[in-house]
């Protein structure tokens, strides 16, 4: 009965055509019943909106919504999430799979333990039949266990592997960014950073996986201006956040210079990444950067954010782009207690 599912699963599909049959066998085949899929299809030029209609035609678990316009897919799911009428949430990318037991696995962990969310392990799976799982729960776990803050991980994959208490996401009033905000992408790590500043009380399940597909033409692996401008606005955007938590004593300042250590470390290993790639603009990337130092209430003492605080960008980039340099700098952060 689907008025009486206990999951909902949220899905924005745009283009996946190639893909679609997988993600609706994977889920077809979850030993846990009780759920439902809502999955908007965000003005595909392909075929992807008749294969969900057609595969989907004869369960009445799947709701499949026709956006009138390509919205984005934080858009999208904003507008599901927001929706959301049972207990639990989670999503699934409309190119990826999960492990029959996934939800089953998922649901007993978050009830069993009264747990505001449940994580399960991620895999990475490409063409080549290559697959790499990437077990970060025990790091997790540990320094959960060492009183380490958890939003020190909010960056990274491996978030897409949950199961929420819809309760706890109403209750902190957490949804996503979207274009409205100046993001095309990136947005998750918002999302997962809000939640985790809340402190939520994680199940993790190790033996079950979310199958993160590795394939090229992804638009979330395309390195282009509009990436480069994602990656400095999402940080902006975070660097706000932990202002507002950090003002409201939601986390101490150590907690505070940790998280945001490794924000400006997430975006130094980007700029590294991204500064041999065409139409990069790299005193752009670097002034985004220093807007980030200035707007932190507190910052770790390293030399590129140092060269960052005085304004001299072009220091500041070629201790980025000089890996000696760079990992000097990343050296001295740890000695300093960072």
């Amino acid at each position: 009965d689907v008025n009486m599912a206990q999951i909902t699963v949220i899905t924005s599909a745009y283009n996946v055509g190639a893909y679609i049959e997988r993600y609706v066998s994977s889920l077809k085949s979850q030993t846990f019943k009780d759920f439902v899929v809502i999955c908007r299809d965000d003005h595909s030029s392909d075929d992807t909106l008749e294969k969900l209609r057609e595969l989907c035609k004869d369960d009445d678990r799947f709701q499949i919504i026709e956006s009138a316009q390509n919205e984005g897919v934080y858009y999208n799911l904003k507008q599901t999430l927001d929706s959301v009428e049972t207990p639990y949430l989670c999503f699934l990318d409309p190119d990826d799979w999960i492990d029959d037991a996934y939800l089953e696995s998922l649901y007993d962990a978050i009830v069993q333990s009264d747990a505001d969310m449940a994580k399960a392990s991620l895999a990475r799976d490409y063409d080549t039949g290559r697959v790499v799982y990437d077990h970060k729960n025990a790091k997790i776990r540990k320094d959960i266990s060492k009183r380490r803050h958890v939003a020190l991980h909010f960056c990274g994959s491996q978030w897409i592997t949950n199961l929420y208490r819809t309760s706890f996401i109403r209750q902190h009033h957490i949804s996503f960014q979207t274009r409205a905000s100046g993001l095309e992408w990136d947005c998750d790590d918002i999302f997962i950073l809000n939640i985790l500043l809340n402190n939520p009380k994680i199940a993790f399940c190790d033996n079950v996986f979310y199958h993160y597909y590795q394939r090229s033409t992804s638009a979330v692996h395309q390195i282009n201006a509009l990436r480069f401008t994602s990656t400095i606005k999402s940080r902006q955007i975070e660097t706000e956040l932990l202002n507002q938590y950090y003002r409201d004593k939601k986390i101490s300042k150590k907690d505070y210079i940790s998280i945001i250590s490794r924000l400006l470390i997430e975006l130094s290993k980007h700029y590294r990444i991204y500064s041999s790639q065409e139409h990069f603009d790299k005193r752009a990337y670097l002034s985004g950067m220093q807007e980030i130092v200035e707007a932190a209430i507190y910052c770790p003492s390293y030399s590129f954010v140092e060269r960052l605080e005085s304004k001299d960008l072009d220091m500041a980039g070629k201790r980025l782009s000089t890996k000696p340099l760079y990992y000097i700098d990343r050296l001295r952060a740890w000695i300093a207690g960072y």
